[in-house]
């Protein structure tokens, strides 16, 4: 069996996407609204989306500056 028959009979799986925003970030919403569109054809496939606003993190914020998204 190849690695790719092993997964079809695995069931569904749950790939996880970090995005990093900011508040009022209109090209964050709509980079977060992109990947549920995809992330919706990718039968069996879910992505679970961990959105961090950088704002909130002085490191990251310091990290990322304006180049969010």
């Amino acid at each position: 069996m190849t690695g790719d028959e092993a997964s079809a009979d695995e069931g569904p799986t749950t790939v996880p996407v970090t995005l990093y925003t900011r508040e009022n970030c209109s090209l964050c919403v709509i980079a977060r609204e992109t990947i549920e569109s995809v992330a919706a054809d990718l039968d069996p496939v879910t992505v679970d989306i961990d959105e961090i606003d950088v704002d909130t993190d002085p490191e990251l914020a310091d990290e990322y500056g304006e180049r969010v998204p």
